[in-house]
């Protein structure tokens, strides 16, 4: 029975890398996996040699290996490109989910605009919170995953964000016309969809670490 040896697996690594650019530790090590087994099963079912195998294996894997071209996710392969975007789908069910909960009891209960406004406050100091423990988390990662880019993506936006509402909030104490005086719903808008965002990003590096860890155990 065929098998491949460690020169040859280094090989489909090599392309992984290089041709591909697939710069997440654990996807390319499941990947690697898949391509060797389907190598292996073609060399002693069909009874090809390894370039043919090669050849044969990467012409399957080509779409979901090959960079997007165009779009957000630029540079980045079609099947991590995927993954993203489901995520950003459930980042926007969650979102829509307490945009509703949270305009449905500041306006439907006919919550003061102060108090509001000091829940906007408590939202944006507790986002630095979690802005810190997911930043800890990311410095504890020691590989790159396809959950830790992500987060990693989104982390940067968020705190310039928060920093930004926080600054006008306190600003908008002392002058009437800047601030969440222009609008408390667009301030409330945009400190739960960063609250939201931070949170779910805190939960994915949970996940990336643990993926790390089972990662770091093959030998």
């Amino acid at each position: 029975m065929k098998s491949l040896d460690t020169e040859q697996i280094g090989i489909i690594e090599d392309i992984l890398l290089q041709t591909y650019n697939l710069k997440y530790d654990h996807l390319r090590l499941e990947i690697l996996d898949h391509i060797a087994s389907e190598m292996e099963a073609l060399m002693n079912g069909e009874d090809l040699g390894f370039e043919v195998a090669l050849k044969t294996v990467f012409k399957l894997w080509h779409n979901d290996l090959q960079h997007k071209k165009l779009g957000t996710y630029t540079n980045t392969p079609r099947m991590v490109v995927t993954l993203w975007r489901r995520l950003d789908l459930n980042y926007l069910l969650i979102l829509l989910a307490v945009w509703g909960l949270s305009f449905s009891v500041v306006y439907g209960f006919d919550v003061e605009d102060a108090l509001v406004k000091g829940g906007i406050i408590s939202l944006l100091i507790f986002n630095f919170f979690v802005i810190t423990r997911t930043l800890v988390q990311v410095f504890n990662s020691t590989q790159r995953t396809v959950l830790n880019e992500y987060v990693k993506r989104g982390v940067v936006g968020c705190l310039v964000f928060n920093v930004y509402l926080l600054m006008m909030t306190f600003v908008s104490n002392q002058l009437e016309s800047v601030g969440l005086d222009w609008g408390i719903p667009v301030s409330m808008f945009l400190a739960l969809a960063i609250s939201v965002r931070l949170s779910m990003g805190y939960f994915l590096m949970k996940k990336s670490l643990i993926i790390e860890e089972k990662t770091l155990k093959f030998p």
